[in-house]
């Protein structure tokens, strides 16, 4: 399993609150997951 991590930014009306998104590359058939969650 790959994992990579990204600190982002999310847009919440007019506050920006910090984010981070992580994505699970997995063997088998094409698909991809992504998880995003407040800091």
């Amino acid at each position: 399993m790959t994992l990579a991590i990204i600190k982002s930014r999310a847009s919440l009306g007019l506050e920006t609150p910090d984010v981070l998104v992580e994505g699970y590359l997995t063997k088998g058939l094409p698909g991809m997951t992504l998880v995003g969650r407040r800091m």
